[in-house]
């Protein structure tokens, strides 16, 4: 595993932010980036947010007290439209 890539904005975000559950976001920050060299983080919706080629995957939406959430992005897909009689 390399260098992870934590990106310094979001260290700052974070560190003024002085959520309750830091430790938990750290271990999921690097979590997150030690599984694909190629996801930067940044930040999205107030959070951490992961991306891989320019599109956004995972974004970390955390809520004091004690809340985070995952939200993994899956792209918008077409929808088939019903058929009008």
């Amino acid at each position: 595993m390399g260098k992870l890539k934590l990106n310094g904005a979001v260290t700052k975000f974070l560190d003024e932010l002085q959520h309750p559950l830091r430790d938990q976001i750290e271990q999921l920050r690097k979590s997150i980036l030690s599984a694909n060299s190629g996801l930067t983080e940044n930040i999205k919706w107030n959070g951490p947010n992961y991306g891989f080629h320019g599109e956004d995957r995972i974004t970390m939406r955390i809520h004091p007290p004690r809340q985070i959430q995952l939200i993994f992005h899956c792209g918008a897909k077409v929808q088939e439209q019903p058929k009008t009689n």
